[in-house]
């Protein structure tokens, strides 16, 4: 701990009261009480409250035997009523500045009061409350479900979380936070209705509430509070949670989460389309599956005793974060619409995979992890609609909810969009728009404002909280579009669409994709699921759809499976979409309009969303005209296409042929090169598919393009041939001195050579130019992804260096980038599609700020901020001088190319 940082200033540090929430815990009770006799800061400017809740074992003679730096105050409820009615005995008796909450499990730190009191001090009148870190103690963070709670969204959601950072109520968790005192009287301490109990359904004693704490932290919200999350600000869990202890809490915080909704109906939760119907219909089915859950909680427990962490995986920095994969929407808060039989199913099929690692023991790896925390985040939100329909508030709720609809004024959503346009950088007026246009049923459209209001100030916490809230993608998009009834193929003769999808291991997805496909309100379809030999539950999910043509078997790859499936096909539009896509409501009837008013027409391009899972980002990219001309600029924006929202006529299978099994990512920019050569892509103003990104797809998290752009090129140069303007290659030389003033430092040169070749256009040669007799650096050239050439000039000097470049360069443009030169993403895109649309200008500027080049000859305007036309330079005609070659408005436009 850097004690330099936590040392308080001259002035005394705040005074805390301490408030321990305890119930039949009363070892751990005093060892919490140890923890805090540890501190460094003064015990002189502590009180310590034990908020008892009707403990019957020897709690009271505990803490009146034990003895310290302080005087614990025990506050006894005779009833057991919950964590919150008993720590409001003790705040009512508070005289602390700061109120500090603890469980009787938690274990502070040696610092943590003092980090406590640094960050107050830090932030001394600001709307704060400050919760720190609350990991598992040893030995429990080495049990499987120990460390998982750590390191996943199985508990508390510390893991990944960046710090200090603020964030909303969702984090205001009572088991190491503190909030000034006079806040919590103002907002009216813990509501005392939390107080309740909820059944059990296996028999057990009545639960407690929970969600007080998110409840007052909601209040204090409103009263513009936030909390700050301090990692170093540390407690230790003492507590061997175990499987069901775990289940039994989730019971509570469903049933906890219900009166938390009936007492603030703003709020918004994952079961607020539940109808009487539906709860009739769980109350009736979940004591009927609780032998199921009961027996994937059993083979949790058995992976527990038999396995234990991976002490080189605990030691990660950081360790990973379970699960591995984003969990399917249907298996988490979408749980409660599923059918009984298919609940069951899941249930069994969660406990077969954990049982298939026995016999066995030893270190658990990443896929034992990953298992166990599937299964555990199944149990979590089975029992969390345990707790909702079983509360004694769901039937409030419900007539709730079905009020406020039905009462919902409209929102002036014209006039918040007026006021977002005169300020946009406003995050409460972005935020109040969100709402305003999720209210008017336009949630996709609130959620590409919010993501774009993000971008552009992605320090505002409030608004990437509300963008990561109740993320539930599917539900918004298909919410917002045309509703159809499910609808299955009708079976009568040759099909409209044929619907191919190519899967792999993607059960937590594919239920969406074929969802999307039913829902379209079409009977005149078939749907062929060509799968790689699946090993995660694909084949179970496909199941629950008989009308789905489902083949697994190995094969050759993404590609290969693609074209098995499309032999197969034998509908007039073939609908390629892969098992973590999905079809937005109406997309085959906006489609099949499209196909009959141009019969000549071949293929069509509507709207995709992009979405980013775990972060509640997306981007719209729409439809849009492309010829063969657009498409071979792949250098440009939104180029290649979105391949789910480009539908072709089967009869182009016929006169193109299948995709290239030679081709791993880019297989469709491929196929679609070989189809405009045909014909061109028509538009659609429509929405028409959903295209994820997440950790396990080929895009990945979009953070590594590298692997495209080299398959891309590879394409490019496939077909460039069909565009006069590309034909000869390559299209950019960049032109660099070596041996010379600012350009003799091989790291410096190797670092900018390969920001120039590792973006997106690759259609460009190096080439270095270095006097006689200097050696070039093998380094310097070596592994770049063009090609590269020396040339020698004699005495170099900076006429000599551009005259040599411009007669051995290849490119029809030329570029000498200054050295040291900082560029931004896409930085060609300006010049390069500048020149190319308009053969009268000579040169093009980069639009970024470049430092001057230091080794360009002094008369005759050359810059490094600008390409060159190779041909009139090298035939030395006179270059136009700067102020002649400025692009004028219409050829900005044209040289930016942004769809």
């Amino acid at each position: 701990m850097d004690q330099a940082h936590l040392a308080p200033p001259a002035d005394a540090p705040p005074f805390f009261s301490v408030v321990i929430s305890t119930c039949e815990r009363k070892d751990t009770l005093l060892e919490c009480l140890d923890a805090l006799a540890r501190q460094s800061f003064p015990a002189s400017r502590l009180e310590v409250f034990v908020c008892d809740d009707a403990s019957t074992d020897g709690t009271a003679e505990a803490v009146a035997g034990w003895s310290g730096p302080f005087a614990p105050v025990h506050c006894r409820q005779e009833t057991r009523r919950g964590p919150g009615p008993a720590r409001n005995r003790a705040i009512r008796l508070a005289r602390g500045d700061y109120l500090l909450f603890l469980n009787d499990d938690a274990i502070l730190h040696p610092e943590a009061l003092a980090v406590h009191a640094a960050w107050h001090r830090r932030f001394a009148g600001k709307k704060l409350s400050v919760v720190g870190r609350f990991l598992m103690d040893t030995p429990y963070d080495q049990t499987l479900f120990g460390f998982l709670l750590d390191h996943s969204s199985l508990s508390f959601r510390f893991h990944g979380l960046d710090s200090p950072a603020l964030y909303d109520f969702m984090m205001f968790y009572t088991c190491n936070i503190s909030v000034p005192r006079l806040a919590v009287l103002e907002a009216g301490l813990f509501d005392e209705d939390f107080g309740a109990l909820a059944p059990d359904l296996g028999g057990g004693s009545p639960i407690p509430l929970g969600c007080e704490d998110l409840e007052l932290g909601y209040r204090l919200e409103r009263m513009g509070y936030g909390v700050l999350y301090a990692a170093n600000c540390l407690a230790r869990h003492r507590h061997d949670l175990r499987p069901a202890n775990f289940c039994r809490t989730q019971i509570g915080r469903g049933a906890g989460g219900v009166l938390r909704m009936v007492k603030h109906p703003a709020m918004s939760g994952h079961y607020d389309a539940m109808t009487l119907g539906d709860v009739a219909r769980l109350r009736e089915s979940l004591p009927r599956l609780e032998p199921e859950a009961a027996r994937l909680q059993a083979a949790i427990e058995d992976l527990c005793r038999a396995f234990f962490v991976d002490p080189a995986l605990a030691g990660a920095a950081p360790p990973p974060l379970f699960p591995l994969a984003e969990p399917d929407r249907n298996l988490t808060h979408g749980q409660w619409r599923l059918p009984e039989d298919t609940v069951r199913r899941i249930l069994a099929a969660a406990a077969r995979e954990l049982k298939a690692f026995l016999p066995g023991g030893g270190p658990a790896g990443p896929d034992i992890l990953d298992a166990v925390c599937r299964a555990g985040i199944l149990l979590k939100w089975h029992y969390d609609t345990v707790g909702v329909v079983t509360s004694p508030w769901i039937e409030r709720f419900v007539a709730l909810r079905e009020k406020a609809r039905a009462a919902r004024p409209r929102p002036d959503v014209a006039g918040l969009y007026e006021r977002y346009r005169r300020d946009p950088g406003n995050g409460r007026t972005a935020m109040d728009l969100a709402r305003a246009l999720r209210q008017a049923g336009r949630p996709v459209e609130a959620r590409l404002l919010l993501s774009l209001y993000v971008d552009h100030h992605p320090g505002d916490a409030h608004a990437r909280a509300m963008l990561r809230r109740g993320f539930d993608h599917f539900a918004e998009v298909h919410a917002g579009g045309p509703a159809s009834p499910a609808t299955r193929p009708d079976g009568r003769g040759r099909p409209l669409f044929s619907v191919v999808t190519p899967s792999y291991n993607q059960a937590r997805f594919i239920e969406d994709t074929i969802q999307s496909v039913v829902r379209q309100g079409v009977a005149s379809f078939e749907h062929i699921v060509m799968d790689g030999g699946s090993t995660d539950g694909t084949r179970e999910v496909v199941a629950r759809h008989p009308h789905v043509r489902f083949v697994s078997e190995p094969d050759r790859g993404q590609t290969h499976a693609l074209n098995k499936a499309l032999a197969l096909a034998r509908g007039d539009i073939v609908a390629w979409i892969n098992s973590d896509d999905y079809y937005a409501p109406g997309a085959f009837a906006a489609v099949a309009r499209a196909f009959a008013a141009e019969p000549e027409v071949d293929m069509v391009l509507g709207g995709c969303l992009w979405v980013y899972e775990g972060t509640g980002r997306c981007r719209l990219v729409s439809g849009r005209d492309m010829a063969l001309r657009d498409m071979l600029r792949y250098w440009n924006d939104l180029t290649p296409p979105p391949q789910p929202s480009l539908f072709f006529r089967r009869r182009l299978l016929e006169r193109v042929g299948s995709f290239d099994e030679g081709l791993h990512l880019t297989m469709d920019y491929d196929f679609w090169l070989r189809a405009a050569a045909l014909g061109p892509i028509r538009g659609l103003p429509e929405l028409l598919a959903v295209y994820r990104f997440h950790g396990a797809s080929k895009s990945g998290d979009q953070e590594d393009w590298r692997p495209f752009y080299a398959e891309w090129h590879q394409c490019y140069e496939r077909h460039r041939q069909a565009d006069p303007d590309l034909a000869a290659g390559p299209l950019l030389t960049v032109a660099l001195p070596w041996g010379v003033p600012s350009f003799d430092e091989e790291a410096g040169l190797r670092a900018l050579l390969a920001r120039i070749t590792g973006d997106k256009f690759r259609d460009m040669e190096v080439l270095v130019v270095a006097g006689d007799g200097v050696p070039v650096p093998e380094g310097l050239l070596a592994g770049l992804p063009v090609a590269v050439r020396v040339e020698r000039a004699g005495g170099l000097s900076p006429d000599g260096f551009v005259d040599r470049a411009v007669r051995a360069a290849r490119g029809r443009f030329v570029w000498f980038p200054p050295a040291g030169a900082g560029l931004a993403g896409k930085w060609f895109l300006r010049p390069l599609n500048a020149l190319l649309d308009d053969p009268g200008l000579a040169s093009a500027e980069i639009a970024a700020d470049l430092p001057p080049h230091g080794f360009l000859p002094g008369a005759g305007g050359w810059s490094g901020r600008r390409f060159y036309r190779t041909a009139p330079v090298r035939a030395g005609r006179p270059r136009p001088a700067p102020g002649e070659t400025a692009m004028d408005t219409a050829t900005r436009q044209k040289a930016v190319n942004e769809p």
